[in-house]
Order: structure tokens, then C-alpha cells, then sequence
């Protein structure tokens, strides 16, 4: 059964952003963090502010869904941010969908169902995290872009899998780098990889208190 690999292009895309604006002289310690549970380095933040979200459907075959979908992630995460309908121009957030056709000739793996891209970021500082190893580096996202892959499985999720779907890319999108590999059933997380997990298994369509401890961090 077809696994639904969220975040492929993120790790290139985020080292891509890394190399044009990052300052090496911008390190500012932001003390500890309690909660980590990504299995990245990094974490972004996109609150604290009205948060612009652009939605378009490329005829790719979502159609006016999308914008069932992004409102449905936008009312989850609403503690990360006050939304408002965006235009392409100042859009932090830009919503579209994609063939798998598309989705291949721009270097997506076969078994992904969406993506999301940091497009602009910057460093603000770094943390350490209690009971971990080493220093995280902290970010503030400025603009992220979504695409949801439509094809014969995507096309198949019933409309609460795919808000899952989505809301677990606005996660990536608000500053969640990576994923939470070790979420289970009895502690859950829209940030899990997995669809098969998050909505057919624990019918999570919305971040948890996990989700949230670790994006309350900044």
C-alpha cells in the first residue's frame, strides 16, 4: 500500500534557502527548549503575526477542494497565527495541487503525496534542548509553498484524510521541519510521516498537544 512520504523536496529546498540567507554572525542563544520532537535540526516560526495564504488550484485535479482543505488547516492551526486570504503577490503561504506527472519531472519521489517549500527564511538564533545533545538552529519563516499531488491513490482519500494531508503540510509550512518518527498511538502527531498512520490509524486530522508543545517552543 502506498505510503504517503509528506515532506521529499523540504530537506533540498531548506538547504538551498540556508545558503542564501543565513548569517554565520546571527547566532543568538534563545536558551533551552523543553520539547523536541522532530527528527530535524531546525525550527521555524511563522506566528506571531497575520499570515497571508494564497490558494490555487492548477486544474491539476483538486479542483475548488482545495480550498475546503486549506481552511480546514487553517482553522487546526490557528493558534499559530491569525490567516487572511493572500494574493500570489504577498502570500506567505501559497496552496496548489499537482499532477504526479509534474510532481515526477520536479524530482518527486513516486510515493510522496504533497510537499511543501521553504522558500524564504532567515536565522534568528539557536537552543539547546533539555535532555539532548548539541545546538538547534532557530528560524523565522517568511513564505513556504505547498502542492498537494493529485493521481489515482490522492484522488481516492476521503475528504477528512485529505484535511489531514494538508493540515500536516501547513505544519511544515508554519516552521515544523521534519517529521516525528517515533509519534504512536498512544502519543499521536499530525507530524508523523505516514498518512496510513495519522488518519487511518489514529484519525488525526489536526495538530495534537505534542504538535503544539513543540512548535510553542519559539
Amino acid at each position: 500500500m502506498k505510503k504517503g512520504v509528506f515532506l521529499t523536496v523540504f530537506v533540498m529546498t531548506f538547504m538551498l534557502c540556508l545558503a542564501n540567507t543565513v548569517n554565520v554572525n546571527a547566532w543568538v542563544d534563545l536558551g533551552p527548549f523543553t520539547y523536541w520532537y522532530s527528527d530535524n535540526n531546525g525550527i521555524g516560526d511563522m506566528s506571531n503575526s497575520t499570515i497571508y495564504v494564497y490558494t490555487f488550484s492548477s486544474g491539476a485535479g483538486f479542483g475548488s477542494q482545495i480550498s475546503t482543505l486549506v481552511n480546514a488547516a487553517k482553522t487546526a492551526w490557528s493558534s499559530e497565527g491569525t490567516y487572511v486570504t493572500g494574493s500570489s503577490t504577498n502570500c506567505n503561504i501559497f496552496v496548489t495541487d499537482m499532477t504526479r506527472l509534474a510532481a515526477t519531472l520536479n524530482g518527486v519521489p513516486f510515493d510522496a503525496d504533497a510537499y511543501t517549500e521553504i522558500t524564504d527564511m532567515t536565522l534568528i538564533g539557536h537552543a539547546t534542548v533539555t535532555g539532548l545533545s548539541g545546538r538547534k538552529s532557530v528560524y523565522a519563516v517568511e513564505r513556504a509553498s505547498i502542492s498537494l499531488i493529485y493521481d489515482s491513490i490522492t484522488s481516492s482519500y476521503s475528504t477528512n484524510k485529505l484535511k489531514a494531508l494538508t493540515t500536516h503540510e501547513f505544519g511544515h509550512a508554519l516552521g515544523y521541519f521534519g517529521h516525528d518518527i517515533n509519534s504512536t498511538n498512544v502519543n499521536k502527531s499530525i507530524m508523523n510521516p505516514y498518512i496510513d498512520n495519522i488518519w487511518d490509524l489514529w484519525s488525526v486530522n489536526a495538530p495534537t498537544s505534542r504538535d503544539l508543545n513543540h512548535m510553542g517552543n519559539i
